[in-house]
């Protein structure tokens, strides 16, 4: 979703939803991370800095908005990293127009890390902090016992993406991009059928296991963790927030942070490990998830950057992505 779509007045009435008595002095586009087709502002005011938030959709997609945001207010009551979303004039969390679902929330200080090689305490520190989050889900409820839904469907994305080859793209990637996208595109095609299937049954054998289910972020990954200079500052980007194993988010925290490097891997493991305890079928299945992400991280950037109703908008992050799937690829973390 543009940003531009939305005149300056549109954005100050609905501020004005939530915040009625709060006078605001600018609105500017702030940078939304992942995939999500989610527009962010920040915005001034005489209340403070305010985080608002527009999801493409009605319906459907509106009562999914506010379960998660009603969610995301008893959890930022248990954990100050999470901000909490402040209500309209009729007390909801969120309210929906034509067009799109709004939320507002505080804006939270700090800024993301930045790329390349982490200090072992800044990984200990991001580990403990997604520990203390998984806790408060645990306290948030519910908690289930079952097969985790993300690893039966990452086993048939697995399956069915390497039944058929990459996409070749109908436009010419951007000029950035051409040449990760083909250097990822040789790696890819380089793995054989044996490695495949042992991803496939690795991860077949680990997801079908009963484990503790609760509700996970779903996008736990460093550019979603802020940050002012060593502490950990806030938790954003809760669009993929559902029910799960915990283990997904392990596995993407840890490969974020750690990259290719395995003893940093299981020292993030340990970290977590020293808040919140990983049980026996949890630890399986992140082992598992972290040896198939590459390809499957590559798999999705390839059919993406193959559909040409893909837009990138940010050239310079979507590279470091790429190249950061293609060292992995090479160098896993399990």
């Amino acid at each position: 979703m543009d940003s531009r779509v939305f005149s300056n007045d549109v954005l100050v009435a609905v501020v004005r939803r939530f915040r009625p008595a709060a006078a605001v002095s600018e609105i500017a586009a702030a940078h939304g991370s992942g995939l999500s087709d989610a527009t962010v502002w920040r915005v001034d005011t005489t209340e403070g800095p305010l985080r608002l938030k527009a999801y493409p959709g009605k319906g459907a997609a509106a009562a999914a908005c506010f379960a998660r945001q009603s969610l995301l207010a008893e959890l930022a009551n248990r954990l100050p990293l999470v901000a909490a979303p402040l209500p309209t004039a009729e007390g909801k969390f969120t309210f929906a127009t034509q067009e799109c679902c709004w939320e507002l929330t505080r804006w939270l200080p700090g800024e993301p890390l930045p790329t390349g090689k982490l200090p072992p305490q800044t990984i200990r520190d991001a580990m403990r902090a997604l520990a203390r989050f998984h806790l408060a889900c645990q306290e948030a409820g519910p908690v289930d016992r079952r097969k985790p839904e993300a690893a039966r469907d990452r086993l048939e994305r697995l399956r069915s993406w390497y039944a058929k080859p990459a996409p070749t793209p109908a436009n010419t990637p951007h000029v950035a991009l051409r040449e990760p996208y083909q250097r990822l595109r040789d790696a890819v095609g380089g793995i054989g059928r044996p490695r495949l299937l042992e991803l496939e049954w690795r991860l077949a054998e680990a997801a079908d296991v009963e484990m503790p289910v609760i509700h996970c972020w779903g996008d736990a990954r460093r550019e979603n963790m802020l940050w002012d200079g060593t502490t950990v500052t806030g938790l954003i980007d809760f669009a993929a927030l559902r029910l799960d194993s915990p283990a997904v988010d392990l596995a993407s925290l840890v490969g974020s942070l750690c990259e290719c490097d395995r003893s940093a891997a299981a020292a993030a493991m340990q970290a977590y490990h020293s808040i919140r305890q990983i049980v026996v079928e949890e630890r399986r299945l992140t082992e598992a998830l972290l040896a198939c992400w590459p390809v499957l991280t590559a798999a999705n950037w390839l059919t993406w950057l193959g559909d040409p109703e893909f837009i990138v908008r940010d050239p310079a992050a979507v590279a470091r992505r790429l190249d950061v799937t293609f060292r992995r690829l090479a160098h896993p973390c399990q």
